[in-house]
């Protein structure tokens, strides 16, 4: 019986070496939360998911905390399923920073090497280039009627090749600026060759027939989320600057974090529920 289950280990071993299967090593791996959501990680080959490597985060670490971009302090952070602070439900990360701290963006990272978070130039969002760039892109959609107005404009460098790269975000709004939740577009211009290219990052439209104006007794009514670049930084250490994006809509709230490869967008680490 021995000598069957240690051959039985023995061709498990063999199994997974020859497809490469990798496992994580979380005393190895760095961890991140974000305004008290916690995201996930990285073990040096792979991103750690909040879904399926929960049980891999540690229930209690040393996190570094970076505060509206710049490092502030360690402090000790444990996770929880407890409703954040506005309610919501979901993985979070309790901490406690102490009175002085800044109040604003804050990234909870538990490595010991800087994820080189890129302070990035803050445009005027009242922009007529940009503004037309933004109609252009949504009308060429098939939304020739949708206004959306330009929200935030971010210019730096995501891949390091000198070149600056800009994302605009764009939500539809009314006469007196309100938020209207049926139109929001996040995308980023990039110089590919020699000509630019429009990257769309995330976007949201509600159908027409589904508008709360055209909907029947509330019946099928939708709402669109409103994507919100929080920060820019290189949470894996490889030359390339993640966005950590904040989607708000109608009692949701919820944090992605955006890889760039091979000049598209991916989200690879997620945390949203409703409140």
């Amino acid at each position: 019986m021995l000598k069957t289950r240690i051959a039985l280990l023995l061709v498990l071993a063999l199994t997974c070496a020859s497809v490469g299967i990798a496992f994580a090593d979380s005393s190895s791996s760095v961890f991140f939360a974000y305004d008290g959501f916690l995201l996930g990680g990285w073990d040096g080959q792979r991103w750690l998911t909040v879904d399926a490597d929960y049980d891999l985060i540690p229930e209690l670490l040393d996190y570094n905390a970076y505060c509206d971009g710049e490092y502030y302090c360690i402090c000790g952070g444990t996770k929880t399923d407890d409703p954040g602070e506005e309610g919501y439900t979901g993985p979070q990360l309790d901490y406690e920073l102490d009175a002085d701290s800044p109040d604003g963006r804050t990234l909870m990272y538990s490595g010991e090497v800087s994820p080189f978070i890129r302070l990035v130039q803050r445009m005027d969002p009242v922009n007529n280039t940009y503004q037309g760039f933004v109609n252009k892109l949504v009308s060429s959609a098939g939304y020739p009627g949708l206004k959306l107005t330009v929200q935030q404009i971010l210019r730096f460098d995501i891949d390091g090749d000198g070149q600056m790269e800009v994302v605009v975000g764009a939500d539809n709004l009314d006469a007196n600026g309100a938020q209207k939740w049926t139109g929001s577009l996040l995308y980023m211009r990039k110089i590919v060759g020699k000509s630019v290219k429009d990257i769309i990052i995330q976007e949201s439209i509600v159908p027409t027939n589904s508008l709360p104006g055209n909907a029947v007794d509330g019946e099928n009514v939708e709402y669109v989320d409103r994507y919100t670049v929080m920060d820019v930084c290189d949470l894996n250490h490889d030359g390339t600057m993640e966005l950590i994006v904040r989607s708000a809509g109608i009692d949701f709230y919820g944090l992605d974090v955006y890889e760039f490869q091979d000049n598209a967008f991916t989200s690879v680490l997620s945390n949203s529920a409703g409140a």
